[in-house]
């Protein structure tokens, strides 16, 4: 399946880095405006493109890390061309409009999905605590 990362920043490029840890290898970066007209990660050059519809038409999930103005506008792209979404957080600059986007990918059968990780969460900050204890 072919990935599309939006956004070529640094969580644009962490996000295709871990991809290509995990293997993938049809990845494309999506740059929108020209900003970054070519890309190279963890030494490998990744396609770029300037518009975020050349990279659906072949995409089978779309990663959106661009800025978070632009997420709900891309996620609702991403789930309309049949492309399971992940999202960067936050999620949007307001709430108006998610909910469509959760929706259509709900009656598409397709997965949108938010990013979280939870390296601060008291209680894994606390089991951490207690094996780096050796307890």
């Amino acid at each position: 399946m072919r990935i599309a990362v939006v956004g070529t920043g640094s969580i644009g490029q962490r996000h295709l880095a871990t991809l290509m840890a995990l293997g993938e290898t049809e990845l494309v970066a999506v740059s929108e405006h020209g900003r970054r007209p070519s890309l190279t990660v963890e030494g490998v050059d990744v396609p770029v493109v300037q518009r975020l519809d050349d990279a659906l038409g072949d995409a089978g999930l779309v990663v959106v890390a661009s800025p978070t103005s632009l997420h709900r506008h891309q996620a609702a792209a991403a789930v309309a061309a049949g492309c399971h979404v992940l999202v960067e957080k936050p999620v949007g600059d307001s709430s108006a409009g998610l909910e469509a986007v959760a929706d259509a990918a709900a009656d598409r059968g397709l997965v949108a999905a938010a990013a979280h990780q939870f390296r601060f969460e008291p209680g894994l900050v606390a089991l951490r605590d207690i094996v780096a204890a050796g307890e």
